[in-house]
């Protein structure tokens, strides 16, 4: 039996730096770089928790089962700067709350096989980007009576709502000392799923804007905009395999495989889900046990376009054409890491990454990135070479030490 409390308070601040540079030089420009807006206002977050879980061991130890409950409540109480300004008047103190449950159970029919599945019930309160991400209005004049007015660009969602979940697991596993292998299978149903729409708000209101001169005009129905939305249902199903053998004494590799897929309850591929990724990793540890190295070759999948692409035209997200053909959306890295035990507590960890300089994008950072288009330059419109901004570090290096007490 194991149960506990926890609390925590932080604050979340952001900072946003632009350059710009003379021609396709390295040559800083005039007056640069300068702080833009800030994307979100300095939150203070208040998180408190209390749970409790225990396992029971029954039929002579071959049957597990475990069971646990939890309560959590966040609260967010954003202040507002010079550098944060919320036009909208949408962004305000927010909290939530909600328990959350887990029961599960594995039996292990041989010495060596066992089937093991597990249920619950989930919550997951929105971010502070979620809630008040980058609140923009701009000017355009309203064609029945001429007169100037602000037209939302982007807006936090006051009524925004924690996700929640139910979920089911079922997986199989073969263990000896030198082996593992085990497959499992998921399926997650959510309710006020989380994802970033497009939105007009009074659809019938003719706009236009213009250019300085006043020389051309644009006109338009409907104040289009973009917020974090509950969209209701949505399900995500998936298959993971993990695996790991000791080759020798001192040689030993591991295996690990992730595919999902979602939709929401219309059918509309769910964004935000990953491409299916993979790893391959061979490691040495000396005899001694005082170093060792490890190789790690890890492969993502590429995104498929129909998969990118929301089915509404309406709330389309226009990914960059390049981003499919010059990139593919899949690639492959190779890390090389090491680590040397000082003294029984001192270690050194050292690591070369993306060790043969890949050039990549993940998904994730390109999902909201809009090809062009100005209202996307908040979250990143890019035109030309721009998209570059997005890719990963190429090849980087990293050294720490760790002591144990």
């Amino acid at each position: 039996l194991s149960y506990g409390v926890s609390a925590e308070e932080k604050s979340v601040d952001y900072a946003d730096v632009k350059t710009r540079y003379v021609g396709t030089t390295s040559t800083v420009g005039v007056g640069w770089p300068q702080i833009g807006t800030d994307f979100v206002p300095q939150t203070d977050v208040s998180t408190y928790s209390i749970y409790a879980s225990d396992r029971l061991s029954l039929v002579d130890g071959r049957l597990q089962v475990n069971a646990g409950l939890r309560y959590d409540s966040l609260e967010y109480s954003p202040s507002f700067s010079s550098q944060f300004v919320d036009k909208s008047g949408s962004v305000n103190d927010i909290s939530f709350s909600s328990p959350t449950w887990n029961l599960g159970a594995s039996w292990n029919f041989t010495d060596h096989h066992s089937i093991w599945t597990q249920t619950g019930g989930g919550f997951r309160a929105p971010t502070v980007e979620n809630l008040y991400f980058s609140p923009s209005t701009s000017i355009a004049t309203q064609v029945s009576n001429n007169q100037s007015v602000d037209l939302w660009n982007t807006v936090s969602n006051p009524n925004l709502e924690a996700e929640e979940s139910r979920n089911i697991e079922v997986g199989y596993r073969f263990e000896t000392d030198r082996q593992l292998v085990g497959v499992s299978v998921f399926r997650n149903e959510y309710t006020n799923f989380i994802e970033y729409n497009t939105f007009v708000r009074n659809p019938t209101v003719a706009y236009k804007t213009c250019n300085t001169a006043g020389t051309t005009c644009t006109t338009f129905l409907g104040d289009e905009y973009d917020m974090y939305d509950n969209i209701g249902e949505v399900t995500v199903e998936g298959v993971e395999f993990e695996g790991s053998w000791l080759l020798t004494d001192d040689v030993s590799l591991r295996l690990a495989y992730s595919w999902n897929e979602g939709e929401e309850k219309d059918g509309t591929p769910l964004q935000s889900i990953v491409p299916a990724s993979g790893v391959v990793g061979l490691a040495y540890k000396a005899p001694t046990g005082r170093w060792g190295v490890e190789t790690n070759i890890v492969h993502s999948e590429s995104k498929k376009a129909s998969d990118a692409t929301l089915a509404d035209a309406t709330n389309a997200t226009e990914i960059p054409p390049d981003y499919f053909e010059r990139y593919g959306g899949s690639f492959t890295t190779v890390d090389l890491l090491a680590h040397y035990q000082i003294t029984s507590q001192l270690k050194l960890n050292a690591g070369v990454y993306n060790l043969f300089d890949k050039e990549y994008i993940r998904w994730q950072r390109i999902r909201f990135v809009n090809q062009g288009s100005a209202a996307g330059g908040a979250r990143g419109g890019v035109s030309e070479d721009g998209i570059h901004r997005y890719t990963e570090p190429g090849r980087n290096f990293k050294v720490s030490v760790s002591y144990a007490f």
